[in-house]
């Protein structure tokens, strides 16, 4: 198509932006359930890792205070998880009859559009949800980032911490 070509209309244009909008859905979705399979492979390990540091302060006192701040990082770890699983409801796009029937509203309103009026109404329903999902994956990806630091700087806080009272304490 060039940009004379009058198959180029308002209506290809909000049918075309219809079906963009719908891919990027399933994308958002996409992306969504890989952070929560994320979450979901996590929480085990950081509920393992804490029980095992818990174990580790009652089973030899000299480490209680290593252990036991280990076991702390791990289940800070285990509850940004957990937090990271209730971000916020997530927007689906397909719409409710009582929301379809909002957006379209009686007959004779309806009869008054063009086709290219209803796709808009559409169109700016499914933007405000997808802006909202953005928001969600955004706050999601945080948690995550800030899960794996966790787990990634608590053995190495425990073991310089372990360093360290082994030269104080001797």
């Amino acid at each position: 198509m060039t940009d004379t070509d009058p198959q180029i209309t308002p209506l290809w244009i909000a049918r075309q932006k219809l079906t963009f909008l719908k891919a990027y859905a399933a994308e958002q979705v996409s992306m969504h359930d890989r952070i929560m399979a994320r979450f979901v492979t996590l929480l085990p390990l950081y509920a393992t890792l804490a029980t095992a540091s818990i174990g580790g302060a009652f089973a030899k006192p000299s480490l209680e205070v290593v252990c036991g701040c280990m076991a702390l990082g791990f289940s800070a770890a285990g509850l940004l998880c957990i937090k990271g699983f209730h971000a916020r409801n997530w927007e689906s796009i397909n719409l409710t009859p009582a929301e379809t029937d909002r957006l379209l509203g009686n007959a004779e309103t309806a009869r008054a559009r063009t086709e290219t009026e209803t796709l808009q109404l559409f169109i700016k329903e499914y933007e405000g949800r997808l802006q909202e999902n953005e928001k969600i994956l955004a706050r999601s990806r945080t948690i995550l980032k800030w899960t794996l630091r966790l787990l990634i700087s608590t053995p190495i806080a425990g073991g310089v911490l372990a360093f360290v009272l082994r030269l104080v304490v001797g």
